[in-house]
């Protein structure tokens, strides 16, 4: 019976954890918008926070097209190719992950911790040679790569072992 307390304990936790990461998620990606933009008082959809929780305005923004979020499974080796998107937020949640930098030192990521990867930056992510992992991640939308780009390139068995080690 401890067992599966301590297992639900674990799931609520790590959904609570999603969630404060969505949210944050959001954020992030609206106070990185250009000044140029729509008030969020003028911005369609939004909802007003209910008074008893908040002091001052605050609207709850709507998401759709702005953010995507999705899970990811990484077996021990496995890694993504070379990539950019519109930023995007990556949150481990089991195992240990790995994160590569184009021209910057990797970033190893142990559970419960997190990293931006800013718009257009090049990266990849994977998993620790001898360890599965798992990830929670929110991608923001705006960012796309120009017609002239080049396709995703394979992180090589060199670039791989040199953030592995």
């Amino acid at each position: 019976m401890a067992q599966r307390s301590k297992a639900g304990l674990v799931l609520g936790v790590s959904a609570g954890l999603m969630l404060v990461l969505a949210l944050s998620a959001v954020w992030v990606g609206h106070a990185q918008q250009p000044a140029a933009q729509q008030p969020a008082a003028a911005q369609a959809g939004a909802k007003p926070a209910a008074p008893n929780l908040f002091i001052g305005k605050s609207e709850t923004l709507p998401t759709e097209g702005v953010v995507s979020m999705g899970r990811r499974f990484f077996a021990a080796g496995a890694r993504s190719g070379w990539q950019r998107q519109g930023g995007q937020l990556v949150y481990a949640e089991k195992g240990h992950g790995l994160l590569g930098w184009r021209g910057k030192p990797a970033q190893r990521l142990a559970p419960g911790e997190s990293a931006f990867i800013p718009a257009g930056v090049e990266h990849w992510h994977g998993a620790a040679p001898n360890e599965d992992f798992f990830m929670l991640f929110v991608t923001y939308a705006g960012y796309q790569d120009p017609p002239s780009a080049p396709q995703v390139q394979s992180v090589t068995d060199q670039e791989y072992a040199n953030v592995a080690k």
